[in-house]
């Protein structure tokens, strides 16, 4: 029995350990960005998509107003009111004096009113698509960062490897200068070595810093780049055979498209503007109790004396301007897929490059350094021999990255092309 209530005893102490363990692990904070919080803290911190969710909201309402009739105009006045003789400032001995109270209301056709709705509804389709461009670069310089971040964080883990290694030769030296079976021109060497090093390293720091906070200034958070998280450059979602497909979906074309939309609204509202709003009223004109009370019924119309040069100059205007829009569009739209065309030439031959450091240059620097150590162990090379091997090795991983990092950065500029919803 007491074997038994020992176990339970041990059973339940390593079962609290675990769930102890697991709830710190819970409650460990976060400590690098994956790129994807980065691009979803981003587009939570910005400012920018909320203006252009604001400019929308404000469109919209312009839309619900412009379907409405105007305001009626209330009028109260005094007319012929005497200001001299007998009856002076009198509201109701002289016949000619009337107390009046009208009502006026301007009449703005449906098809004119639908017209103006239709203009401010291009308005909130044009704020959806700044706001669709918004957020675009908004993901692209966020995964510019987050790269920039990532691969300075790589940089200075190699330099820090090398520096270590360094370290550990120096103090080998060292001992066998001091059991007299070395010399003090190796140890200052590899010193020398050393120092040359830690400086290239403190730039890479301070550039690693940088990008960090370039990150911070998107995500508002300060968490550097996970660099464990790398997607794969190889692969994207984009496809180039279908990009005339969805190239009216692009950021800028789409923003082009509304607009030439919200032009060609413009010239229904320049069309209908051609038809004068009329005004009707009726006022009650209350005289003296010795006279009769009158009631004015009117209506008033602009007289379009020239509309040849007026309203349908306006009109010409308008079909101008959406002509513009439109061949401004068709120019974009070529620039876009020649433009997207060299991005994908161009990260296909960065993947090929790499594709050549990964199989040939790495091995053969990494190689070049362990046959370097070999013939210098055997007495057959110098130090200066193994540095120079070990130097080409790290201008290699570095060289590697920074080609890396450009191969990203046209993989960020296909992979965030085109909203996410769609699938070329």
């Amino acid at each position: 029995m007491q074997s038994i209530a020992i176990a339970l005893t041990r059973g339940l102490l390593v079962c609290a350990a675990t769930t102890a363990l697991a709830s710190l692990a819970t409650a460990a904070p976060q400590s690098h960005l994956t790129l994807k919080a980065a691009l979803d803290a981003a587009e939570q911190y910005s400012l920018a998509l909320k203006a252009e969710e604001s400019a929308a909201e404000a469109a919209k309402s312009r839309a619900d107003l412009a379907g409405q009739l105007p305001d009626p105009t209330l009028k109260l006045s005094i007319d012929n009111l005497p200001v001299d003789g007998p009856m002076q400032y009198s509201v109701a001995q002289d016949f000619m004096t009337m107390r009046s109270v009208g009502i006026s209301q301007t009449w703005v056709k449906g098809s004119k009113r639908a017209a103006a709705t239709s203009a401010f509804n291009r308005d909130e389709d044009v704020a959806k698509a700044r706001r669709m461009m918004t957020l675009t670069e908004l993901r692209q310089a966020t995964a510019s960062a987050w790269f920039k971040s990532h691969f300075s964080a790589q940089r200075v883990e190699w330099m820090n490897r090398l520096h270590a290694e360094i370290t550990r030769q120096i103090q080998a030296e060292s001992a066998q200068y001091r059991a007299d079976r070395g010399t003090a021109n190796k140890v200052l060497t590899l010193q020398n070595a050393l120092a040359r090093l830690e400086a290239r390293t403190i730039a890479a720091q301070t550039q690693l810093e940088e990008d960090n906070l370039e990150l911070k200034r998107w995500t508002g958070q300060s968490l550097p780049a996970n660099p464990a998280d790398e997607p794969d450059l190889a692969k994207t979602r984009f496809k180039l055979d279908h990009l005339a497909q969805h190239i009216d979906k692009h950021p800028d074309i789409a923003l082009m498209s509304a607009l030439e939309q919200k032009a060609r609204a413009e010239v229904v509202t320049a069309e209908e503007d051609k038809s004068a709003d009329v005004s009707y009223s009726v006022m009650y004109s209350l005289r003296g109790p010795a006279y009769s009370n009158m009631l004015s019924f009117g209506v008033s119309v602009p007289l379009q004396i020239d509309p040849e040069n007026r309203q349908d100059k306006l009109v010409q205007a308008r079909e101008a301007l959406a002509r513009k829009a439109e061949r401004q569009r068709m120019e974009a739209t070529r620039e876009h897929l020649a433009q997207t065309e060299q991005w994908w030439a161009q990260w296909q031959g960065d993947l090929k490059q790499l594709a050549v450091f990964d199989e040939k240059v790495l091995p053969l620097s990494k190689q070049d350094v362990e046959l370097t150590m070999a013939a210098y162990r055997a007495g057959h090379s110098s130090l200066n021999d193994v540095l120079d091997a070990r130097s080409r090795e790290l201008q290699a991983q570095l060289d590697r990255l920074q080609l890396a990092q450009e191969t990203a950065l046209q993989w960020l500029k296909l992979e965030y092309l085109l909203p996410e919803d769609t699938n070329p």
